[in-house]
């Protein structure tokens, strides 16, 4: 495995994706008060519908996923399934990760 691999699997792993319903997204001030509680939070980034809490540590999302409650929706970005239109850090850009590669590749 890459080093860059290799990142991105522990950035994975220590990443919980945040969803709710309504117009107006959350906070960062909010989200980290929230979320605080299950372990040292790296980082909070808020976009329109999602939102994502990184963790130093890989072992407090479960915690934040199994212990959230209120508005929001938490899952472990680790254990959600690679969309196969964009594919995966293992397969080749845009192609599925059960694909084949082309021949010669």
């Amino acid at each position: 495995m890459s080093s860059r691999e290799a990142t991105i699997r522990s950035f994975r792993a220590r990443s919980v994706k945040v969803v709710w319903d309504g117009a107006a997204p959350p906070s960062v001030e909010a989200l980290q008060a929230a979320f605080a509680p299950f372990g040292a939070i790296s980082t909070v980034r808020v976009k329109q519908r999602t939102a994502l809490v990184l963790y130093r540590d890989a072992r407090s999302v479960a915690s934040a996923v199994d212990g959230t409650r209120g508005p929001w929706i938490a899952t472990a970005v680790a254990t959600e399934r690679a969309d196969p239109r964009r594919g995966s850090p293992s397969a080749p850009f845009g192609q599925a990760p059960d694909a084949e590669a082309p021949a010669g590749a």
